[in-house]
């Protein structure tokens, strides 16, 4: 899982097995209101992952890039975990209804 912003990350595989797992889980998440619940769901998204074939890692651009290249580091447990809880608790994004979008694409009729 690469830790970054923006789309580019979207297609790694890793994140793609992020981004379902963090869905499947939300709701059961943001609908507990007991902690210990909510780290048990936290660190099952963090095992899924680790046991993936091959396993996975959390990684995030490393101060090392240069002009050959960007390089990775491993990032700690403890910030996974921080990733995934705030994933887990970020409220979804407005969707727009095709009438919105037209209105702003200016295409409404």
């Amino acid at each position: 899982v690469i830790c970054s912003r923006g789309n580019g990350v979207l297609t790694n595989p890793g994140n793609v097995l992020y981004a379902n797992l963090i869905k499947e889980r939300k709701s059961n998440y943001q609908a507990t209101s007991v902690t210990k619940e909510k780290k048990l769901i936290v660190f099952e998204v963090l095992h899924i992952i680790q046991s993936s074939n091959p396993p996975g890692r959390f990684l995030k651009l490393s101060d090392k890039s240069d002009n050959h290249g960007k390089f990775f580091e491993v990032v700690s447990e403890a910030e996974a975990l921080k990733k995934i809880a705030q994933a887990l608790r970020e409220k979804p994004k407005k969707t727009w209804s095709r009438q919105e979008e037209e209105i702003v694409a200016g295409t409404f009729i």
